[in-house]
């Protein structure tokens, strides 16, 4: 031991605790990125954490939005004179039905629907390289486009700028829609992009799916 800090007392490391917790949700984040790449096997390591974060904010928001908060009225103080007059406090009958059953914004219900995706994969080997014709099934939130909009709908997009519609819509529900990669397709690789209008914002919301789909003839 050298002179100078002969006699000195060792400083303990002050962040433990929050070194060790971080240390843990890193490995945990990892662990939860390769089960995601390991099934779908074009998703990149930043679209994997991606996919993490969004399902993480859509929690946060969920929670955010049960917990509200309680209103509580003033109540005055104890005193020796108010002993003789005590003034009762009345709250109003309305005041927790109207908080609980409050009318969310319209930005908050646009949000609510704008369409997330999570994956997507044929449904007979679970696989996104695929040839064209078959059967896909993608899956996310607030999926349920309508037919009847042109405008809406699922689109593939090749890295040239072009873009192709698929008009073969076999099944549409909020979490998930069976398709049909559309015959004849170019073999190459695509992105996958669903617009959806909105009730409140009357305007078309766009999500692409985290990686690729490769179609092979």
């Amino acid at each position: 031991m050298s002179a100078s800090n002969f006699g000195k007392k060792k400083e303990p490391f002050k962040h433990f605790p929050q070194v060790v917790k971080r240390a843990g949700n890193d490995q945990l984040q990892e662990d939860l990125v390769k089960l995601i790449q390991e099934k779908y096997m074009l998703t990149s390591h930043e679209e994997a954490i991606h996919i993490l974060q969004t399902y993480s904010d859509m929690i946060q928001n969920i929670v955010k939005k049960q917990t509200r908060p309680v209103p509580v009225s003033p109540v005055a103080l104890m005193t020796s004179s108010s002993l003789v007059n005590t003034i009762p406090v009345a709250l109003p009958e309305s005041t927790f039905p109207r908080e609980l059953e409050s009318t969310p914004s319209p930005k908050e219900t646009a949000e609510d629907t704008t369409p997330v995706l999570y994956g997507c994969h044929n449904v007979v080997t679970n696989l996104r390289t695929v040839m064209s014709g078959s059967v896909m099934q993608l899956y996310g939130l607030h999926l349920d486009i309508n037919k009847q909009d042109i405008e809406q709908g699922l689109y593939l997009m090749d890295f040239s700028g072009n873009t192709i519609k698929i008009n073969t819509l076999v099944r549409i529900k909020s979490t998930n829609i069976i398709f049909m990669i559309p015959s004849g397709l170019h073999a190459n690789i695509y992105r996958l992009e669903i617009r959806k209008r909105t009730f409140v914002t009357d305007r078309l919301h766009t999500s692409l799916l985290p990686g690729f789909i490769r179609v092979i003839v």
